[in-house]
């Protein structure tokens, strides 16, 4: 039986495959409403392979709690700063059920950012404190209907989809991609990065994504997608990407890195 205050909801999706020629990133939702089916888009050398396959996927929400945590003063002044680009512990206790232990806790009571600099990002940037959290995790914690169709099943064997990070800690995501890195490959989107800047994986730029969400309504990288740090584990050059994040839910994919379409940019974070 389950604890009090508990939301379970069941997902029961078809299995199939289906390879296709190219289809235009915004147009495959447009595909996927018309035959039901989840699609992940892996493309090599050879051309594009739409990948659909989707299984029995149990969510549970748990509440808990969060008057236990308490805000240091360096939480408290981040917050004043960032105002509703902040997104603390007890955000995501709140959201996600993510309960620290105080070992994680001592790890982000303090936040390094200057406040001269999140005072010169309070506009641009989303401060917010990652757990140790997979992307399988997050998609896992919050209503599937946030992700695209509950794609994130295909990537149930990719390493980057498993990976819970290294430690809990701050990270300050730009809002939007890196100023001119749309229509570029990656090797050229690199070169745009200021020197306190790096990229930043593929579970940050998600839960970030999701919970500013859960928490103000926004959608972050709404109409296209950013690249990662994170590689597909395939035999070429894939980044994965993350965005076109619209009423249709997150999308996911793997996106060779010399595929400059005007959709895919770059996604950055400052390096505390």
């Amino acid at each position: 039986m389950m604890d009090k205050g508990t939301e379970e909801r069941n997902y029961i999706m078809r299995n199939d495959m289906f390879q296709a020629t190219e289809i235009p990133y915004a147009y495959r939702r447009v595909f996927q409403q018309l035959s039901g089916l989840s699609i992940i888009r892996i493309e090599n050398n050879i051309g594009h392979k739409p990948i659909f396959q989707n299984r029995f996927v149990t969510h549970q929400k748990i509440s808990h709690n969060v008057n236990v945590i308490e805000t240091t003063t360096s939480q408290k002044l981040a917050h004043e700063i960032m105002g509703r680009n902040f997104f603390g512990i007890k955000d995501g206790v709140k959201h996600f059920g993510i309960i620290p232990s105080e070992h994680q806790l001592d790890l982000v009571a303090e936040i390094k950012y200057s406040e001269s600099r999140l005072e010169r990002c309070q506009d641009t940037h989303y401060l917010v404190a990652v757990p140790l959290l997979s992307v399988l995790g997050i998609h896992n914690k919050v209503e599937h209907r946030l992700f695209f169709s509950s794609e994130c099943s295909t990537f149930d064997n990719e390493l980057f989809a498993s990976n819970s990070g290294d430690i809990y800690s701050w990270q300050l995501l730009r809002k939007t991609e890196v100023a001119g890195s749309l229509g570029m490959i990656f090797t050229e989107q690199q070169k745009l990065l200021h020197e306190d800047e790096e990229i930043p994986s593929a579970r940050v730029v998600v839960y970030s994504i999701i919970s500013n969400f859960l928490k103000t309504g926004e959608r972050l990288f709404e109409k296209i997608f950013v690249r990662t740090s994170d590689s597909c584990d395939l035999g070429c050059d894939n980044h994965v990407c993350v965005g076109l994040f619209d009423a249709g839910g997150l999308c996911i994919e793997c996106i060779p890195d010399n595929d400059d379409k005007p959709d895919i940019g770059l996604a950055s974070c400052i390096i505390s």
